[in-house]
């Protein structure tokens, strides 16, 4: 599988603008995804480093925000998540402010790291099977079950996924994400859900995504 560069244009779900650009690679051989999340004037804002884990579904999970000075490191060991609280020092360093240890069973899917779980499971998932899978809600420090499964699609040519959380009374602590994926290319075309970003009271923003590739 190519490199896939793809970049999109963040859209806030109330209407109310454009929230960001998201800048994406994802290179299969060298088994890590990447992502910048710039400003409508190019600033930098976020960035995302996943290197992914045969066995433990991620190895490793670094979000960088730049306007917060902050960020988390997520590494994943033997049934154990270690959550690394840092704060961005000069010269693009990081110091470590806090640790939090998650038990696990089974592998852990991370942020972007879905993408890649979908692939895996293209066939089943087309087929119309739900699978459930484990996930980690980093600002909660907790690994909840999600469930991911076909819905009706308008475009004959996509294949639509809903994620939700697996447990109804859970809900409240994450939105659904809802994906949409051309069946040809098994590419990424729109993602609907919460955002990287936040408002200034901490608020997770609600945005849609459209995704075209630099071929």
């Amino acid at each position: 599988m190519p490199v896939a560069i793809s970049v999109a244009h963040a859209k806030l779900q109330d209407d109310s603008g454009l929230a960001y650009l998201e800048y994406y690679l994802d290179d299969p051989s060298a088994e890590e995804v990447r992502a910048e999340y710039r400003s409508i004037d190019g600033e930098m804002i976020v960035t995302k480093r996943l290197r992914f884990s045969p066995e433990q579904g991620f190895a490793e999970f670094e979000i960088l925000d730049y306007e917060r000075f902050k960020g988390f490191r997520v590494v994943s060991g033997d049934n154990t998540l270690q959550i690394q609280t840092l704060r961005l020092l000069e010269n693009n360093l990081r110091a470590v402010v806090g640790i939090d240890n998650v038990a696990t069973s089974g592998p852990v899917i991370v942020d972007a790291g879905f993408h890649r779980f979908m692939l895996e499971n293209w066939d089943a998932l087309s087929a119309g099977k739900r699978i459930t899978f484990n996930y980690l809600l980093l600002h909660k420090a907790r690994v909840i079950p999600m469930v991911v499964g076909k819905k009706a699609c308008a475009d004959q040519n996509q294949l639509c996924l809903n994620i939700s959380l697996d447990n109804i009374l859970l809900r409240y602590l994450m939105p659904s994400l809802r994906l949409k994926y051309e069946i040809e290319s098994k590419r990424l075309v729109h993602y609907s859900g919460p955002g990287p970003l936040a408002t200034a009271r901490g608020r997770g923003l609600m945005v849609n995504l459209d995704y075209r590739y630099l071929d």
